[in-house]
C-alpha cells in the first residue's frame, strides 16, 4: 500500500515538474498561432536507467504510461533521451557526464547507480529517481519528507513487507540469532 502511494506520489510530482517545465513553440514556428494549437507544450525528460531488468524496465514504463495518461506522449509532445548503462559502472558514469549538459526539462534516474551519477552531474535541472531502496543510506537526499535541492524521488522499500517478514522469521524460525555481521 505504502509502495503504491510512494509510486503515486513520484508519478505525480513527474507529471506536475513536466508541466511546469514545458516549452511553449517559438514566435514564428507553425504552432504559434499560424493555423497551428497556440497552448500545445513540449516537453523533454532524459532518462538514465543502469541495467535491464524487469522491475526497472516495469518502472520505466510505468512512468511513460504516467506521462501518457496526462497527455504527454513521446513523439507527439515529449522528446525522450533513454540511457541504459547496461550494467557497466564506466558507461553509467558516461551516461551521467553527458547529462550534466543536457537541454531535458527533468531527469529520471532509475536505480541506484544511476540515481548517485546523475546526483553528482545534473545540478542545474529537477532530477528524480526511482527504484531506490534506501536514498538515506545511498546520501541521494537527506530526508524523505523534505528532500530539498533539486533530487526527490520514490524508495522502493515497503517497510510493512519487511515488518511482516520479520514477523514471519521470529514466529517461524525462533532460533535465529542477530548477527553482527554486515554484508
Amino acid at each position: 500500500m505504502k509502495k503504491n502511494m510512494w509510486l503515486s506520489l513520484t508519478l505525480s510530482a513527474l507529471l506536475l515538474a513536466s508541466a511546469g517545465c514545458g516549452n511553449k513553440p517559438e514566435e514564428g514556428s507553425p504552432s504559434n498561432g499560424s493555423g497551428g494549437d497556440t497552448d500545445k507544450k513540449s516537453y523533454s525528460i532524459a532518462i538514465s536507467q543502469y541495467v535491464e531488468h524487469p522491475s526497472l524496465d516495469a518502472t520505466r514504463e510505468g512512468i511513460m504510461a504516467a506521462l501518457k495518461d496526462g497527455g504527454i506522449t513521446e513523439g507527439d509532445n515529449l522528446e525522450l533521451d533513454y540511457s541504459n548503462a547496461q550494467g557497466d559502472p564506466t558507461n553509467n558514469l558516461s551516461i551521467g557526464q553527458k547529462l550534466k549538459d543536457t537541454k531535458a526539462d527533468l531527469v529520471i534516474a532509475i536505480a541506484t547507480p544511476s540515481a548517485l551519477t546523475v546526483k553528482d552531474n545534473v545540478t542545474e535541472k529537477p532530477v528524480l529517481f526511482a527504484a531506490v531502496t534506501d536514498p538515506l543510506d545511498a546520501k541521494l537526499v537527506s530526508n524523505l519528507e523534505k528532500p530539498g535541492g533539486n533530487v526527490s524521488g520514490a524508495s522502493d522499500t515497503n517497510p510493512e513487507a519487511t515488518k511482516q517478514l520479520m514477523k514471519f522469521v521470529s514466529t517461524h524460525f525462533p532460533n535465529v540469532k542477530k548477527s553482527r555481521h554486515h554484508y
